[in-house]
């Protein structure tokens, strides 16, 4: 009897000691490995949130650089235009106080001419050469 029940219950305490045991040790190595997964991935999270940073950084500096070349290229394209423009106008004027000058040269010449002609015309030379030229000056004043 009493030996045996006494063994039974030294026998359980020592089952329910060793159970406690084990879930202790079980829960300390739960809890140490919950702790370094949630270290991990602490770590891992402020990781990727630098390299992440580190690439927007990267990425707006690229955008930059873009804006600045473009800004860069369009003060160019505007300098090249108002050279180009600036040239034109300059050629067109030299151009058009060529034409001018030439205008007035040959009209000018005409003036002279006419004048020429006209006095030629009209003046009483009797010469046959002046008779000649009259003649000529009252058909074409006549056929115009």
């Amino acid at each position: 009897g009493i030996n045996a029940e006494y063994g039974a219950s030294r026998r359980l305490t020592n089952v329910k000691n060793d159970t406690t045991q084990a879930l202790s040790e079980t829960k300390a190595v739960v809890e140490e490995r919950m702790t370094n997964v949630k270290n991990d991935t602490v770590d891992e999270f402020e990781y990727l949130t630098q390299k992440t940073g580190e690439k927007l950084v990267e990425a707006m500096s690229s955008v930059e650089k873009v804006k600045d070349d473009m800004a860069e290229k369009a003060v160019h394209v505007k300098d090249t235009t108002v050279d180009a423009l600036s040239a034109a106008k300059d050629k067109t004027v030299e151009g058009l106080t060529q034409a001018k000058d030439k205008t007035i040269e040959v009209l000018s010449n005409a003036k002279d001419v006419t004048v020429d002609t006209v006095f030629a015309c009209c003046r009483g030379n009797t010469s046959k050469a002046r008779r000649s030229q009259k003649r000529n000056c009252s058909d074409s004043w006549s056929s115009s």
